[in-house]
């Protein structure tokens, strides 16, 4: 309220203009009338008014309204005074004025300045502003008992409730904050709430205007039990023409409310519902900014290399605080697509007689997986679906449902489901979120599920490999068991025969010495022939490690010499004597270059005899093995088909080793090539030279 003292008759016309929301104003022409006023009057200042007064061309009437400024001495009511020129604001602000205002009034001045004391936009509203945002951040209910008690005082109400919407449905209200509250509302809150309610229904309430109730009128209860609280003025808590709440202020005897009154009820009743509706919005942002944190959350998990089930675990559990559900399953298909496997679980699980196992066809989950679509239930029981042998949940007699399919390339491959044991329903909005959730699962499980496909193959596919090669190993020495028995057989010939004269040198110690260091020179060289043999054929386990490939190249040498001796094929080594050591699995490079002598001397051979030279170098970057011959003599076409693997060439067609050795070189990050240089025919292998045995 403004009180206004001036003996202007347009004044308060012009005031009035230049507010763009009606306030009360109340006019005298003098201090001494309002003073008078007051003092005599059952009606006195509040702590909301303001005073207004015209000190144009006197401003000695500011001093004169000290004594009606403290008609609340608790609250001094502020003091602005209108002056004609700039020079006497200090003059007035000496006499005790707080603020003042420059005629003419301007309208954005006057508003800019009176809405800091009047503050009737929240009139009223001051304390519940805080407490209401108490409240939305988890305080007390007793702190917006405190603010409603605020509201109740401000309109001489005798009590005062708020309702609000709950917030698992919006449609229902609850009772969220009161003051003075009657005993028979506080033994049944819900004939309150569905008393207000039907009154807004019945009278179809619009935003205009708060709605006044005759209780007894209405027949509803008797006055001896609401304390004689036989009048409600209801008003409604709006945003954006949206019904947030409903505050409700009761009253002994009808109130009387003026025109300003309403308006500025309506005004408080939007402010409310403006900034519940803002807190609300709030809440839903914190609360889409936890889901979008836990659905990155979410991704990294999926993103990890872990297996299976432990990825499926662990999303449910970052999925399932989402809906606040009380537990979460995912249920693949099983091989046959007849039935369900649980894969992960969290919480409660379904009933202990088929807990890991469901047909296709029985069941909520089920009819999910079978139709491919999304089920949402508030009352699973209650759902013709229901199976009670299959949608039991161990300990929970009601619960809600909410399964989506899980789909993969349009194909169905689980469901995953939460429930929820506390009556609260899952929204659309949940159902649009699991999705979002199922999709990134859906995801993961296929992926996972085709990694540990690959995986199984690459195990069988190794195991292959190594029976593949200790079989070529053994054909390998097969195919030198001729020239490996001449080249034992001689040694120990050599020994027997030194041995034998050894027992005719008996007296004779520098003979039989003689003979004795023979037959160990013999006997010295069938042990690394066998050791050579047995490191082939059976070779111990090995890692990559930094190795000379000359050496690997002379026991292959040492190997298949007399194998290539036996075919007529002279051997021609010419090994670089600086060759850097890189970093090779020995045994599986020196069955690579046994297989190539024994083939390309094998291709010497039927030309009748040739020159088998084998060449190391080192190139910038890797090592060059060169087997070569003489271009004139040789079948070009065999030779070339020694190591060659065409995309159309049968196995029977390769020779026996040429798959394993492309494998082996491959393996080693190297390369196997065929090359012609005038009468030179070469098959080439390049080892990257590495210092590193990872």
């Amino acid at each position: 309220m403004i009180i206004l003292i001036t003996d202007q008759t347009t004044l308060p016309d012009t005031l009035a203009a230049t507010l763009p929301t009606p306030v009360p104003v109340i006019h005298f022409e003098s201090v001494i009338e309002a003073n008078a006023y007051f003092d005599n009057s059952a009606q006195k200042p509040t702590r909301h008014d303001i005073i207004l007064v015209d000190a144009r061309g006197n401003t000695t009437v500011v001093a004169d309204c000290r004594h009606l400024c403290r008609q609340m001495p608790a609250h001094p009511l502020p003091l602005i005074a209108i002056i004609d020129q700039a020079a006497d604001r200090e003059v007035v602000f000496e006499a005790g004025a707080d603020d003042y205002l420059l005629w003419p009034l301007i309208p954005a001045e006057v508003q800019t300045r009176l809405s800091n004391y009047l503050n009737y936009a929240l009139y009223g509203f001051d304390g519940l502003l805080k407490t209401i945002h108490q409240m939305n951040s988890g305080a007390s209910p007793h702190t917006l008992n405190r603010g409603v008690k605020t509201l109740a005082d401000t309109f001489n109400a005798a009590a005062a409730w708020l309702l609000l919407p709950k917030p698992a449905n919006p449609v229902e209200f609850e009772l969220a904050g009161q003051f003075n509250l009657p005993l028979l509302y506080r033994r049944n809150p819900q004939l309150l709430i569905e008393g207000n309610q039907a009154h807004l229904a019945l009278s179809n309430l619009t935003t205009d205007a708060p709605l006044m109730v005759d209780v007894v009128v209405w027949g509803e209860v008797d006055p001896a039990e609401t304390n004689g609280l036989s009048y409600h003025l209801i008003l409604p808590l709006t945003s954006d023409q949206k019904l947030i709440g409903l505050l409700t202020l009761a009253y002994h005897s009808r109130p009387l409310i003026s025109t300003v009154e309403q308006k500025k009820l309506l005004i408080l009743g939007q402010n409310i519902g403006s900034l519940l509706d803002m807190f609300h919005r709030q809440e839903e942002s914190q609360v889409h900014a936890m889901q979008n944190a836990l659905l990155v959350l979410i991704t990294r998990v999926v993103d990890e290399q872990s297996d299976l089930y432990t990825t499926l675990s662990s999303t449910l559990e970052l999925a399932t605080p989402l809906f606040n559900a009380s537990g979460s399953q995912i249920w693949l298909l099983t091989g046959d697509k007849q039935g369900l496997e649980l894969a992960a679980s969290l919480s409660r699980r379904f009933s202990t007689d088929t807990v890991n196992y469901r047909p296709k066809d029985r069941g909520l989950v089920g009819w999910v997986a079978a139709h491919n679509q999304s089920l949402l239930t508030p009352v699973a029981v209650d759902d013709p679906r229901f199976d009670p042998a299959v949608d039991t949940i161990d300990g929970g007699e009601q619960y809600a449902l909410l399964a989506v399919p899980l789909n993969h390339r349009a194909k169905p491959i689980g469901v995953i489901a939460i429930h929820n044991e506390k009556n609260i329903p899952f929204t659309e909005q949940d159902r649009i979120l699991l999705e979002g959730v199922a999709a990134l699962t859906a995801s993961v499980i296929a992926n996972r599920q085709l990694w540990q496909e690959r995986r199984d193959y690459m195990e069988e596919r190794e195991r292959l490999y190594s029976q593949m090669t200790q079989t070529e190993r053994l054909v390998t020495v097969g195919r030198l068991t001729a020239s490996l028995s001449h080249e034992i057989n001689n040694p120990m010939q050599a020994i027997q025969g030194a041995l034998n004269l050894a027992l005719e040198e008996l007296d004779r110690p520098a003979e039989l010495t003689n003979y004795i260091q023979m037959s160990l020179n013999e006997s010295r060289q069938v042990v690394q022939l066998v050791s050579r043999m047995r490191q082939l054929y059976r070779p111990q386990s090995e890692k990559p490690r930094l190795l000379n490939i000359n050496a690997l190249i002379q026991d292959a040498v040492a190997i298949g010499r007399q194998e290539l001796k036996r075919k007529k094929v002279d051997l021609v080594i010419d090994l670089e004597a600086r060759l850097p050591l890189t970093v090779a699995v020995g045994h599986q490079l020196q069955l690579v270059f046994v297989n190539l002598m024994l083939n390309l001397g094998d291709v010497i051979g039927m030309a009748g005899q040739g020159v088998l030279r084998i060449r190391s170098r080192a190139l910038p970057k890797v090592i060059q093995i060169a087997f070569c011959s003489d271009a004139a003599a040789l079948d070009i076409e065999r030779w070339h088909k020694t190591l060659q693997l065409e995309p159309q060439q049968k196995m029977a067609e390769v020779n026996f080793g040429t798959a394993m050795s492309h494998e082996i070189i491959a393996a080693h990050h190297g390369a196997i090539c065929f090359k012609q240089h005038d009468q030179e025919v070469s098959w080439l292998i390049e080892i990257p030279i590495s210092t590193s045995e990872n």
